[in-house]
């Protein structure tokens, strides 16, 4: 009972990822394949032309922004496939699934402009070559920095940190290039007309935000990180957290800490803290906390006093002026980040965090079960990648699905560029259906079989486990279907942990293996925003 008790308390830690464990902690409704539209979908202009009063005409594009990070050591669902409203719900201008292409980019600051770039093509045209070619540069780093993590993995801290610190001399230079060239990409790809704000009439005031909701602010604020030019890479990932905390509390006067996470660099990471802290390591850390906050909100305020200008010019001359003024405060944040990092990182409590907990289960039950979570996830994005593979065959249609333990849900209708451009397609969308059908129908077969599985499984354990009550014996399937989920994303959970919490690592490398571990972690990709029309 001690070793359930303490899986237990993962469990809370991780009650968000319930859904995830939908298949394993029950028995679902598996369903065949179905067609969501169960009438024919309003076509609709995918772009709407909207006036601006300097009677220019802009068209409204959707804007891609990536998913939220979630903070260090916990677990959330993963649907594979569309992320909007209900499926067959509206048109082409209802909302704009994200293509799986730009998943490899999710963490670059170039991931909006190249994922509206690949959208535009329906996922079918091929990713830019220097953008290519970044990829193979940054993987590389990536690949010898991870190499010298695991050697060094077992050493003292203290060689650890100097080894790590060698490390990052060697690829100081490199880096620099890979992020100036990250920088390239963001500036050629993207425009000031691409963000959620570009076509909004009026400007944000700092003394006039009424009509403006939080998300909306929010929204404001993360334009201004990825496609105002001429800000530093560490600047736009401050302008990130900021965002987020912007959402969470609204004007940055009223910004308080959050109890139940520590919002930590590089930005915008987070960790979960453990419940109990020494005073000391607590007075360290809420001195860090407002530190950071008062840098925040002086930047909120540069951040809407610079909007008030005409030109991007002035306002971008004065952010970085902020910045500079800053200079002190940016460098004594790092000092104490660093000197943080040390402390936490030799609590017990914040290195389970990166290392799966122990399964409630029987080695060999534990084992039965670990393969029934790989295998329904391996499930889930071969379906999705059989489907993606028709739109992109299909480029003229446009095709929106979900894969869930409910089945594959997917609507399919003529891809329109224009209002009134709609022409006779109803033969390649009926065959296209029949397609995907026939994809759900072996999905759904594979699931019935993973499920018996699963069910003998549930007997097996509940013999192993006698004389525990059924629902006890629930309980112990649940809290070890968790540690099993942990252990599937076990990688990208390290890499979190090596981002945040391993002394010894350049600021640059842990931008790297930040993005590395949000491309790993596998997230939703959000639905392209639609753009803001006015006030």
């Amino acid at each position: 009972m001690m070793q359930v008790c303490s899986i237990r308390s993962v469990s809370w830690a991780w009650r968000g990822s319930l859904l995830l464990a939908g298949l394993l902690l029950g028995s679902p409704s598996f369903l065949p394949a179905q067609d969501s539209s169960t009438s024919p979908l309003p076509l609709s202009s995918g772009f709407d032309g909207l006036p601006m009063t300097s009677g220019r005409s802009f068209e409204r594009v959707p804007v891609y922004l990536p998913p939220e990070l979630p903070p260090l050591g916990t677990l959330v669902p993963r649907r594979f496939g569309s992320e909007g409203p209900t499926l067959g719900s509206g048109g082409r201008g209802a909302y704009y699934p994200a293509e799986a292409e730009a998943a490899e980019f999710v963490g670059e600051f170039f991931y909006p402009p190249l994922a509206l770039r690949v959208s535009e093509a329906g996922g079918y045209r091929d990713v830019p070559d220097a953008v290519e070619r970044y990829r193979v540069q940054r993987d590389t780093l990536v690949r010898e920095l991870r190499a010298e993590l695991e050697q060094v993995r077992a050493l003292p801290a203290e060689e650890r940190e100097r080894r790590l610190r060698a490390c990052a001399r060697v690829q100081a230079e490199r880096l620099v290039r890979l992020e100036d060239e990250a920088e390239h990409q963001r500036a050629r790809l993207s425009n000031s007309e691409q963000a959620w704000g570009a076509t909004r009439m009026g400007r944000v005031r700092l003394d006039d935000t009424d009509g403006y909701s939080n998300r909306d602010l929010s929204l404001l604020v993360r334009d201004v990180a990825y496609f105002v030019d001429g800000l530093e890479v560490w600047q736009r990932h401050l302008l990130l957290e900021l965002a987020r905390d912007v959402e969470l509390y609204g004007a940055p006067t009223t910004l308080t800490a959050n109890p139940t996470w520590l919002s930590f660099n590089p930005e915008p990471a987070r960790l979960l803290l453990p419940p109990e802290l020494s005073l000391e390591l607590a007075g360290k850390i809420a001195a860090y906390e407002s530190l950071k906050a008062d840098l925040k909100r002086g930047l909120y305020e540069a951040l809407l006093d610079s909007d008030r200008s005409i030109f991007a010019t002035l306002r971008v001359r004065k952010l970085r002026a902020y910045f500079e003024g800053q200079a002190d405060a940016v460098r004594e944040l790092d000092t104490r980040a660093e000197a943080l990092r040390r402390e936490l990182n030799g609590l017990p409590e914040m290195r389970r965090l990166a290392i799966p907990a122990t399964s409630p289960l029987s080695p060999i039950l534990a084992e039965r079960l670990q393969a029934i979570v790989s295998e329904t996830r391996q499930l889930r994005q071969s379906t999705a990648a059989e489907v993606n593979a028709i739109r992109r065959r299909e480029p003229s249609l446009f095709v929106a699905f979900r894969v869930s333990s409910a089945g594959l849900e997917f609507s399919v209708w003529p891809r329109n560029g224009r209002r009134g451009e709609t022409g006779n397609r109803t033969g390649p969308v009926e065959s296209v259906k029949k397609e995907l059908a026939d994809i759900g129908r072996a999905y759904s077969r594979r699931l019935l079989e993973i499920n018996e599985r699963f069910q003998a499984l549930r007997k097996d354990a509940a013999a192993t486990l006698a004389p525990m009550e059924p629902e006890e014996v629930g309980l112990v399937l649940k809290n070890a279907s968790l540690v099993a989920l942990q252990r599937d994303r076990a990688e990208a959970q390290q890499l979190y942990f090596d981002a945040t919490l391993e002394p010894g690592l350049s600021p640059a490398q842990r931008r790297l293996l930040l993005s590395e571990a949000t491309v790993a972690l596998d997230l939703d990709l959000p639905s392209g925003l639609r753009q803001a029309t006015r006030k």
